[in-house]
Protein backbone atom coordinates (compact mmCIF):
# COMPACT_ATOMS: atom_id res chain seq x y z
CA UNK A 1 0.00 0.00 0.00
CA UNK A 2 2.85 2.40 0.77
CA UNK A 3 4.24 2.00 -2.74
CA UNK A 4 0.87 2.84 -4.28
CA UNK A 5 0.55 5.94 -2.07
CA UNK A 6 4.05 7.08 -2.98
CA UNK A 7 3.35 6.51 -6.66
CA UNK A 8 0.14 8.54 -6.44
CA UNK A 9 1.88 11.32 -4.51
CA UNK A 10 4.73 11.41 -7.05
CA UNK A 11 2.30 11.44 -9.95
CA UNK A 12 0.31 14.29 -8.39
CA UNK A 13 3.50 16.23 -7.65
CA UNK A 14 4.60 15.88 -11.27
CA UNK A 15 1.16 16.87 -12.50
CA UNK A 16 1.05 19.97 -10.29
CA UNK A 17 4.64 20.90 -11.20
CA UNK A 18 3.71 20.73 -14.88
CA UNK A 19 0.75 23.07 -14.42
CA UNK A 20 1.98 26.60 -14.69
CA UNK A 21 -0.13 29.66 -15.21
CA UNK A 22 0.91 31.77 -18.17
CA UNK A 23 0.18 35.45 -17.70
CA UNK A 24 1.60 36.68 -21.02
CA UNK A 25 2.54 35.31 -24.42
CA UNK A 26 6.09 34.07 -24.97
CA UNK A 27 8.92 36.51 -25.69
CA UNK A 28 9.76 36.68 -29.40
CA UNK A 29 13.30 37.91 -30.01
CA UNK A 30 12.75 38.28 -33.77
CA UNK A 31 9.69 40.45 -33.17
CA UNK A 32 11.58 42.71 -30.77
CA UNK A 33 14.48 43.01 -33.20
CA UNK A 34 12.04 43.87 -36.00
CA UNK A 35 10.46 46.56 -33.83
CA UNK A 36 13.83 48.00 -32.84
CA UNK A 37 15.02 48.13 -36.45
CA UNK A 38 11.73 49.68 -37.54
CA UNK A 39 11.96 52.26 -34.75
CA UNK A 40 15.33 53.46 -36.03
CA UNK A 41 14.14 53.60 -39.64
CA UNK A 42 10.90 55.39 -38.73
CA UNK A 43 12.73 58.05 -36.71
CA UNK A 44 15.23 58.52 -39.54
CA UNK A 45 12.33 58.92 -41.98
CA UNK A 46 10.67 61.54 -39.79
CA UNK A 47 14.00 63.38 -39.40
CA UNK A 48 14.07 63.75 -43.18
CA UNK A 49 10.60 65.34 -43.19
CA UNK A 50 10.99 68.00 -40.48
CA UNK A 51 10.32 70.88 -42.88
CA UNK A 52 7.21 69.26 -44.34
CA UNK A 53 6.65 67.79 -47.81
CA UNK A 54 5.36 68.78 -51.22
CA UNK A 55 3.06 66.56 -53.29
CA UNK A 56 5.38 66.87 -56.32
CA UNK A 57 8.13 65.03 -54.43
CA UNK A 58 5.86 62.26 -53.13
CA UNK A 59 7.47 59.74 -55.48
CA UNK A 60 10.66 60.01 -53.42
CA UNK A 61 8.78 58.80 -50.32
CA UNK A 62 6.31 56.36 -51.86
CA UNK A 63 8.55 53.33 -51.36
CA UNK A 64 9.29 54.25 -47.73
CA UNK A 65 5.57 54.42 -46.97
CA UNK A 66 4.98 51.02 -48.59
CA UNK A 67 7.89 49.56 -46.63
CA UNK A 68 6.60 50.84 -43.27
CA UNK A 69 2.99 49.84 -43.89
CA UNK A 70 4.03 46.38 -45.06
CA UNK A 71 6.53 45.89 -42.25
CA UNK A 72 4.10 46.84 -39.48
CA UNK A 73 1.34 44.70 -41.00
CA UNK A 74 3.78 41.77 -40.99
CA UNK A 75 4.79 42.47 -37.37
CA UNK A 76 1.09 42.55 -36.39
CA UNK A 77 0.66 39.04 -37.80
CA UNK A 78 3.83 37.87 -36.08
CA UNK A 79 2.55 39.16 -32.74
CA UNK A 80 -0.96 37.79 -33.21
CA UNK A 81 0.07 34.21 -33.88
CA UNK A 82 1.30 33.76 -30.32
CA UNK A 83 -1.05 32.21 -27.83
CA UNK A 84 -2.53 34.81 -25.49
CA UNK A 85 -3.39 33.81 -21.94
CA UNK A 86 -6.92 34.46 -20.75
CA UNK A 87 -5.63 36.18 -17.61
CA UNK A 88 -4.90 39.92 -17.92
CA UNK A 89 -2.75 40.21 -14.76
CA UNK A 90 0.42 40.72 -16.80
CA UNK A 91 -1.13 43.73 -18.55
CA UNK A 92 -2.21 45.23 -15.24
CA UNK A 93 1.23 44.69 -13.70
CA UNK A 94 2.96 46.25 -16.69
CA UNK A 95 0.61 49.26 -16.81
CA UNK A 96 1.16 49.89 -13.10
CA UNK A 97 4.90 50.13 -13.74
CA UNK A 98 4.58 52.67 -16.58
CA UNK A 99 4.76 56.31 -15.51
CA UNK A 100 3.41 57.97 -18.66
CA UNK A 101 -0.29 57.33 -19.40
CA UNK A 102 0.20 57.50 -23.18
CA UNK A 103 2.62 54.57 -23.00
CA UNK A 104 0.18 52.35 -21.13
CA UNK A 105 -1.33 49.42 -22.97
CA UNK A 106 -5.09 49.35 -23.55
CA UNK A 107 -6.55 46.76 -21.17
CA UNK A 108 -8.94 45.43 -23.81
CA UNK A 109 -6.21 44.64 -26.34
CA UNK A 110 -6.08 41.05 -27.50
CA UNK A 111 -2.38 41.41 -28.20
CA UNK A 112 -1.33 44.87 -27.01
CA UNK A 113 1.73 45.16 -29.24
CA UNK A 114 -0.25 43.98 -32.27
CA UNK A 115 -2.92 46.60 -31.57
CA UNK A 116 -0.26 49.30 -31.31
CA UNK A 117 1.48 48.17 -34.51
CA UNK A 118 -1.84 48.08 -36.39
CA UNK A 119 -2.33 51.73 -35.38
CA UNK A 120 1.15 52.52 -36.74
CA UNK A 121 0.29 50.96 -40.09
CA UNK A 122 -2.99 52.88 -40.21
CA UNK A 123 -1.24 56.16 -39.30
CA UNK A 124 1.31 55.65 -42.07
CA UNK A 125 -1.53 54.94 -44.51
CA UNK A 126 -3.32 58.18 -43.58
CA UNK A 127 -0.02 60.07 -43.70
CA UNK A 128 0.85 58.63 -47.11
CA UNK A 129 -2.53 59.56 -48.55
CA UNK A 130 -2.31 63.13 -47.26
CA UNK A 131 1.29 63.47 -48.43
CA UNK A 132 0.39 62.28 -51.90
CA UNK A 133 -2.68 64.49 -52.17
CA UNK A 134 -1.48 67.84 -50.82
CA UNK A 135 1.85 67.33 -49.07
CA UNK A 136 2.39 67.73 -45.33
CA UNK A 137 3.17 70.80 -43.28
CA UNK A 138 5.91 70.65 -40.65
CA UNK A 139 3.18 70.66 -37.98
CA UNK A 140 1.39 67.71 -39.61
CA UNK A 141 4.66 65.78 -39.75
CA UNK A 142 5.17 66.44 -36.01
CA UNK A 143 1.63 65.24 -35.33
CA UNK A 144 2.08 61.99 -37.24
CA UNK A 145 5.46 61.47 -35.59
CA UNK A 146 3.89 61.98 -32.16
CA UNK A 147 1.12 59.46 -32.81
CA UNK A 148 3.45 56.87 -34.26
CA UNK A 149 5.99 57.37 -31.46
CA UNK A 150 3.33 56.67 -28.83
CA UNK A 151 2.31 53.42 -30.53
CA UNK A 152 5.93 52.37 -31.10
CA UNK A 153 6.62 52.99 -27.42
CA UNK A 154 3.65 50.85 -26.42
CA UNK A 155 4.73 47.98 -28.67
CA UNK A 156 8.37 48.10 -27.57
CA UNK A 157 7.56 48.37 -23.86
CA UNK A 158 5.17 45.42 -24.00
CA UNK A 159 7.45 43.19 -26.07
CA UNK A 160 10.51 43.94 -23.94
CA UNK A 161 8.46 43.29 -20.80
CA UNK A 162 7.84 39.73 -22.03
CA UNK A 163 11.56 38.94 -21.80
CA UNK A 164 11.48 39.04 -17.98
Amino acid sequence: MAIVQRTIICALALLVAGCTVTLAPPYDKALVEGLQESNTEVMTFFASLTGGTQPETFGQRKEAYAKFIGRFDALVLQAQIRMMPPDRKAFQKLNESIDTPESRIPADSETPSATAMAHISKAFTVMRNADQKQGLTATEVKGFKGDITIYLTQALVYERFLKR
